[in-house]
C-alpha cells in the first residue's frame, strides 16, 4: 500500500512491468460481468475514494471513445491506434526525463492522453 494516497492503491514491479493496482468498492455482494464503470449509476452511493478510483479509467474510456470519433470502424481504429502512438512516445520520453509520474506531481496517464 501507499501511504498517504488520495485512493487505495498497491504498486508493485510484475515480471519487470510496474502496476499500480486501484481499488474500488461498489455497493453489491459480487461484480456483476456486465458491469459498465461508464454509467454514471456505478457512482451511486461509493465513498470519495472509490469514487477517485474509477475516475482514472472512465476519463480514460472517455478519451478512447472521443478519440476513435465517428465514421466507420476501420477508421476509428486507424485514429485510436495513431493516438496511441504518440502517447507511448510521449509517454516514453517523459519517463526518460523522470516527469512521468502522477504521484510525484509529474504527468500521469491521463494527463498525456488529453
Amino acid at each position: 500500500p501507499v501511504e498517504g494516497a488520495a485512493v487505495p492503491i498497491l504498486t508493485f514491479d510484475w515480471e519487470g512491468v510496474n502496476i499500480d493496482l486501484l481499488f474500488a468498492r461498489l455497493n453489491s455482494a459480487s461484480v456483476p460481468p456486465t458491469l459498465d464503470i461508464d454509467n454514471d449509476s456505478v457512482l451511486d452511493g461509493v465513498d470519495s475514494a472509490t469514487e477517485k478510483s474509477l475516475n482514472g479509467p472512465r476519463v480514460t474510456n472517455l478519451i478512447a471513445a472521443l478519440v476513435s470519433g465517428t465514421g466507420d470502424r476501420e477508421a476509428q481504429d486507424d485514429r485510436y491506434q495513431r493516438f496511441l502512438t504518440v502517447v507511448r512516445c510521449v509517454r516514453k520520453w517523459a519517463k526518460a526525463r523522470g516527469l512521468y509520474s502522477n504521484k510525484l506531481g509529474y504527468w500521469g496517464g491521463v494527463n498525456i492522453n488529453i
